[in-house]
């Protein structure tokens, strides 16, 4: 959805109740998502946010719709009708539950620009203080905790949301005042200082996810020149894993530019 609030649908997959979602699943509509948004230019243009309904099958499934999208996406849930309150006898009847079914997808996306422009603020103007441009990979495996518990609340609203992305902020460990992850201290870059692109789709060896993390996260597009300075502190911590199945060893010894989407330059 474009930041006009005007909506369009890039990408859907019918709904089946009798199973859960799998990561087959969630890879598929992955990739037909970037297939559409690769016709849109070399990279993710900039006035495009990304949005991910999801019915909730109260399974726990949805966990690999969160795995595959989680970082590139802000995912929401749309409470599923209680289908026992609806005979399904009559097509007047199995009307009444797809009804039912369009007033929760209403209530779903109604939040959706308010807890956008919530994300607007810290990736943007606060892209040099907030913690949600933190590579996943380089950073370490926690990062997916504090993404939960922001996807969490932002399905209670932007209010709980802000105080959400405020709390975590607060409880990721820090080196003086830089966020310190697994191995690595994360400078951001000055704005003078910023320099590169993210991986284009034209890019061979780069999956789609190299290309959509490196111009969205949770759902707003940053600036694609930010990245982190990280310190190389010596031996293994010179090994970076880098954007998608690759390692890489930069070829300064001191420090590497790392982005949000663990692209290493």
């Amino acid at each position: 959805m474009p930041n006009d609030e005007h909506v369009q649908l890039l990408t859907w997959t019918p709904l089946d109740w009798s199973t859960p979602y799998s990561d087959t699943y969630a890879i598929e509509l992955y990739h037909r998502l970037a297939d559409r948004l690769a016709r849109r230019g070399e990279h993710i243009p900039g006035n495009v946010s990304l949005v991910l309904l999801y019915f909730d099958k109260c399974d726990g499934s949805h966990r690999c719709l969160m795995k595959q999208f989680g970082v590139e996406a802000l995912v929401l849930p749309i409470t599923r009708p209680n289908t026992s309150d609806y005979p399904l006898d009559t097509g007047n009847q199995r009307n009444r539950v797809v009804n039912a079914m369009i007033r929760n997808l209403r209530r779903a996306i109604k939040p959706v620009p308010r807890l956008l422009n919530v994300v607007a603020r810290e990736v943007t103007s606060g892209d040099r203080t907030t913690w949600l441009l933190l590579p996943p990979k380089t950073f370490g495996d926690t990062i997916w905790e504090y993404l939960t518990l922001a996807h969490t609340a932002a399905q209670q609203g932007a209010y709980d949301f802000q105080k959400e992305l405020k709390r975590v902020s607060q409880s990721i460990p820090r080196s003086g005042k830089y966020y310190q992850g697994r191995r690595h201290v994360f400078r951001p870059a000055d704005r003078h200082a910023r320099h590169g692109l993210p991986p284009s789709w034209n890019d061979q060896g780069h999956y789609a996810s190299c290309v959509l993390r490196g111009g969205l996260r949770l759902g707003v597009p940053y600036d694609p020149r930010f990245h982190y300075d990280c310190d190389i502190p010596g031996g293994a911590g010179r090994i970076f894993p880098g954007c998608h199945t690759q390692v890489t060893i930069p070829g300064n010894r001191a420090y590497a530019n790392v982005a949000p989407n663990d692209h290493v330059r």
